[in-house]
């Protein structure tokens, strides 16, 4: 009787024993699910933005509620345009957007962004919108955006290197204007970039736009363009923005009888 009662003490002690490994276990197990799987974001603001586009405004954000997101639209306005797309807060780190792996169109307009390599791997954006984000310089990480259609990196100020996106092959539509480019060689490997809007920069040389074949809208406006022969050629153009430029002599341009050429101030 006596050995049959230490025995069962044993057993009691022995499951206990196991149910506290197993206790132990399952939340060493939790916390590594958590540590894996659950998103922290060094900016608030941005933190704020996810929880507004994933429609979850407490509690953790895992990795799984970013899977199905293709559209993060978040420009800094007024409190009247929200409803817009539009936010009344500004977001300077990116850090985080690297998880949207689905994300096709990206809008991030007017913010405090310099730094876009958390963009670089998201290999199946098709829209991106940067503009007015003055503090940003550098646009390198572009260069691994392969499918990336259309492209909008205006009024970013201090920009003068475009050579990221050479690689950028799939590109139909980008606007680079009110920056301080001036050369826009690395735009000659685009074969389908259809509407090119350049204006206000510190283009002389276009030399090495006449080999865009598929462009069919071309603003050069606000320029320090003199030379005019390079575009000759370019029959397939529909309208050609060129007022604001020492051009003396648009003579070369008169084969283009069917493009709508804009001289004169808009």
């Amino acid at each position: 009787m006596i050995k049959s009662k230490l025995l069962s003490k044993t057993y009691i002690k022995i499951i206990l024993v196991f149910l506290i490994i197993v206790g132990l276990f399952s939340i060493f197990q939790y916390k590594t699910y958590l540590n894996n799987n659950v998103l922290k974001f060094e900016n608030k603001n941005f933190e704020k933005l996810v929880r507004m586009t994933i429609h979850k405004p407490k509690g953790h954000i895992f990795k799984k509620d970013l899977e199905n997101i293709k559209k993060l639209q978040a420009n800094f306005g007024n409190p009247l345009a929200i409803l817009n797309g539009n936010i009344t807060y500004k977001i300077t780190y990116l850090d985080g957007i690297q998880y949207f792996k689905n994300l096709e169109i990206v809008s991030l307009v007017g913010h405090d962004i310099s730094d876009i390599s958390p963009l670089s791997s998201l290999s199946n954006l098709k829209h991106l919108n940067i503009s007015l984000n003055r503090n940003l310089t550098n646009i390198s990480p572009l260069s691994k955006l392969l499918n990336l259609e259309y492209l909008d990196i205006s009024s970013i100020k201090e920009l003068t290197n475009i050579s990221p996106l050479s690689k950028l092959t799939k590109l139909e539509y980008l606007d680079a204007i009110d920056n301080k480019i001036k050369d826009v060689s690395p735009l000659s490997p685009l074969p389908n970039i259809k509407t090119l809007k350049l204006s206000i920069n510190e283009i002389e040389d276009i030399s090495s736009l006449n080999k865009l074949f598929s462009l069919t809208n071309l603003h050069l406006g606000s320029n320090k363009i003199k030379d005019v022969r390079p575009l000759s050629n370019m029959s397939h153009l529909k309208v050609l923005h060129l007022e604001k430029n020492p051009i003396d002599d648009f003579t070369p341009l008169d084969s283009l009888k069917s493009v709508d050429i804009r001289k004169d101030l808009m």
